[in-house]
């Protein structure tokens, strides 16, 4: 069974363009017997994803009120109502995902802007106040891509702090784009 939590455009060194990263996912969903994703993900990736294979949720849809139908999944193969029941509720959850570190201060692996708002918009509903930001942007290359809606993307924060990126499989032609630089870009 494919979970897609998201789709937005990544891992750009290895899908250089948008077609062939949805290319890369459309063909991910051919190989599943049976797929999970946002609605707006299906009709984002603009292909006739088979119905009786796929399960989609509107985008407003809380992750942890997901509730995949057991009778679905004993439909396609993956066990026992008992086995899949006790499969779903020993789950552990993702790592890197708003990890607790100490109180009030979490971690998220987030790096695509799509995966950053809704960090953000976590952080704004576990804090119901005001809340400030550390930002390792993933890559060079890839905040060379992201950079238009880098300008956007923290508007909603109360503090934002800037580290180094994280530099590996960097395209070595690019600017170097710093802290310095990208809080320029933030603050215009």
């Amino acid at each position: 069974m494919a979970v897609i939590s998201g789709i937005g455009y990544d891992h750009q060194d290895i899908y250089p363009s948008k077609e062939d990263y949805t290319h890369a996912f459309i063909r991910f969903i051919e190989q599943s017997r049976h797929s999970l994703l946002w609605e707006t993900d299906a009709t984002r990736l603009n292909f006739d994803i088979p119905a009786k294979n796929t399960t989609t949720f509107p985008k407003n849809t809380n992750l942890s009120e997901i509730i995949v139908p057991i009778r679905t999944l004993q439909k396609i193969g993956l066990g026992s109502e008992v086995e899949l029941i006790r499969h779903i509720t020993s789950f552990p959850g993702l790592s890197r995902r708003f990890e607790r570190i100490a109180d009030n201060i979490y971690s998220d692996y987030a790096h695509t802007p799509e995966k950053i708002r809704g960090a953000i918009q976590t952080a704004h509903e576990i804090a119901k106040s005001k809340i400030a930001i550390v930002y390792e942007g993933l890559h060079n290359t890839r905040q060379h891509f992201i950079i238009n809606e880098l300008k956007d993307l923290f508007r909603d924060t109360d503090e934002l702090y800037i580290v180094p990126s994280y530099l590996a499989r960097e395209d070595k032609s690019l600017e170097l784009l710093t802290p310095e630089k990208l809080i320029d870009v933030t603050e215009s």
